[in-house]
This record gives C-alpha cells, structure tokens and sequence, in this order.
C-alpha cells in the first residue's frame, strides 16, 4: 500500500496529514478498548452459564415453612477468593449433596475462565448474608436473603 500525502496547498516542510493515515488512525483508536484485551478471533465467552442455570433449577422456588430450612449458597468463584455473589436455598425442596456438587463444578468453571481470560479480580471481601423464610398468610413460604448484620440469620 502506497501512502500518498493530501495536497493541500501548503509550504513543504509543514506537517501534513496524509489520506492514508485517517484510517488507520480510526482503526487503531476503536480497537484500543478490545484489542488490548486478546485477539479478535478468539471471542470471549462466559464460562458458567449452564452450570448457573442447573444450580437455579436445583433450588427452584426455595420453599419453605420455617427459618431453619434456609440456608445460603456461596456462588461462583473470587479470584482472590470467596463467592461472587449468594443464594438463597430451602433444605425442604432442595437436596444439599446435589447442590454442593453443582456449585464446585460452577466455581470450577468460574474460576479456570478467568483465568484463560485474565480477568482480575478486585479482591474486596462480600459479607455472607443470611437466610430466613418470608412467609405468607398461608404459612407458606419462600427462603430469602437477608444483608449480613441484619441480625437475622
């Protein structure tokens, strides 16, 4: 590719923007927010999003009756350690031996995607929430979370 400078009238020796340059230069400014990250044909895919959805499926509606059938999900894997984020979950419609083995494979996967990506981790420490039912009027209920320090399990 031969690039031929833009004539535009003025004294030799000024800078001059040449037409081939224009491009290039708007090539190079898109890419700098992707580029950086890998090359372009290697998209980036999201590790974890069927083995998320399996572990939703598994704790369902997370029914329940009373407190003590609630518990809380560490989800995913920190690169510096610890959940990405929790969920709750019910004892009376969900099987803890099933639900462990699904949440190590998702941290699992987590944890080897961002590492073939690189992606970094802001290494903050999430407080663990708690857990309890939110009944109805009916006596029926649903586990929830609750902020940690709330004073409820």
């Amino acid at each position: 590719m031969t690039i031929k400078p833009i004539k535009t009238g003025r004294r030799p020796g000024k800078s001059t923007l040449h037409a081939g340059w224009v491009p290039w230069l708007l090539a190079a400014a898109a890419c700098v927010p992707t580029c950086a990250s890998g090359p372009a044909s290697a998209p980036v895919v999201d590790a974890g999003a069927t083995s998320l959805a399996q572990i939703e499926r598994a704790i369902g509606a997370a029914r329940c009756t009373a407190d003590d059938q609630c518990r809380v999900a560490e989800i995913g894997s920190r690169g510096c350690g610890g959940p990405e984020t929790h969920r709750a979950w019910s004892t009376l419609t969900t099987s803890a031996p099933a639900l462990e083995a699904l949440l190590q494979t998702h941290a699992l996967e987590r944890q080897r995607w961002r590492d073939k990506v690189g992606l970094l981790s802001t290494c903050e420490a999430l407080s663990a929430p708690g857990a309890v039912c939110n009944r109805q009027g009916d006596g029926a209920g649903r586990c929830v979370l609750v902020p940690a320090g709330s004073g409820q399990r």
